[in-house]
């Protein structure tokens, strides 16, 4: 009965890797409805480090599609619940992402705002490919 009970999680977390996948291939319908689907079967209650994950990636889906306004709310979602948790490194990711979001809407101050904060984070994480992702994101910026 144990394991038929983590039978959707397993089943959302297949469909989260098709979202992925289907990402890669410029596939965005089969991409949302993936994740649409996962977040249908996904038992919400102790998996907020997953749902994280399929806001992060309904906001990247977004993000490809150049509807900036639903990519930084989703982005916005997973950042609160992974702070919630208190994940730093995927944290810090989010806080990077959410300040790739607000360039791309021509917000350069918020964008700045939230590439150093990503950049303090990952430094006291030691986190290098954060540090030069943050670093990167400065100077395009």
């Amino acid at each position: 009965m144990a394991q038929q009970s983590k039978l959707p999680f397993w089943e959302a977390k297949a469909l989260h890797a098709t979202a992925i996948s289907a990402v890669a291939k410029s596939d965005f319908p089969l991409s949302l409805d993936s994740i649409g689907k996962a977040f249908e079967i996904c038992p919400p209650e102790n998996n907020d480090m997953f749902l994280s994950d399929l806001y992060t990636a309904y906001g990247n889906v977004y993000f490809f599609l150049n509807d900036f306004d639903r990519s930084l709310k989703n982005q916005l979602i997973a950042l609160d619940l992974r702070e919630k948790i208190g994940e730093e490194v995927k944290i810090a990711y989010s806080i990077n992402s959410v300040g790739v979001v607000y360039a791309s809407m021509n917000n350069h101050p918020l964008a700045v705002k939230f590439f150093q904060r990503s950049l303090k984070m990952n430094e006291k994480l030691s986190n290098t490919f954060g540090i030069k992702m943050a670093m990167n994101n400065l100077a395009v910026v």
